[in-house]
């Protein structure tokens, strides 16, 4: 297991240092995507270094994310030994970090069920969110921030979906809101052409990530009778 997890986090940190080093290069107009995209790398590889319950989900999210980019430029401009290695890396996050004694170390562990009194099903169920967001926000990042004129909203869905997934990552609900509203703004944002229908699913799945949640807010919201 602790293989796996050098293994899985050592990848990750791979891909997180060109990114913040992009970051940092001043008049490309591409900072805040790489920033953003550094930003994701680095809380999926301190989550499985530290072992946080949610850092499993979210580096497979994140995993998947690497490898379905990957495959679809490769698709698009023809196969490279840089989108082979960006492609089968990122897969491999999502084949190490699979396995019962993964599982276990990560949210298998007993403390935090407890903690916020989760059963099987509620624990699927933040699962399933994590690993969507560790694979949408990538999107979501490129969407918003990569050279789009003048347009605002879009970064306003990204600072959102950012304090949302941080927030749902804490187990706070008022995460689910902002991810939503993230989500319907970055939609709203959407141009004309393949980005703008890239940019309107990307929202749209967001948005709709948390909508499994709707009828457990609505019973904790409403007066019971």
């Amino acid at each position: 297991m602790v293989a796996r997890k050098l293994s899985s986090a050592s990848i990750l940190a791979g891909w997180a240092a060109p990114c913040i080093w992009l970051a940092f290069i001043p008049e490309t107009g591409v900072q805040a995507f790489f920033g953003s995209l550094g930003a994701i790398y680095l809380a999926a590889c301190l989550g499985v270094m530290f072992r946080w319950f949610w850092a499993r989900w979210f580096a497979i999210g994140v995993g998947w994310w690497g490898a379905m980019a990957g495959g679809s430029l490769m698709l698009m401009t023809g196969i490279s030994s840089f989108l082979v290695a960006f492609t089968l890396s990122h897969f491999a996050v999502v084949v190490l970090l699979h396995g019962p004694a993964v599982v276990g170390a990560y949210e298998g562990r007993s403390d935090w069920r407890e903690k916020y009194r989760l059963d099987e099903r509620g624990v699927a169920r933040i699962g399933g969110l994590v690993t969507n967001l560790g694979t949408l926000l990538p999107f979501a990042a490129f969407y918003a921030f990569f050279p789009r004129g003048t347009d605002t909203a879009a970064p306003v869905a990204a600072l959102l979906l950012g304090l949302g997934t941080l927030a749902v990552l804490r187990m706070r609900t008022w995460g689910l809101f902002a991810i939503a509203a993230g989500g319907i703004t970055l939609a709203s944002a959407a141009g004309d052409g393949v980005v703008g229908l890239g940019t309107i699913l990307v929202g749209a799945l967001l948005a709709l990530s948390v909508a499994r949640f709707v009828p457990d807010i609505a019973r904790f919201l409403l007066p019971r009778h």
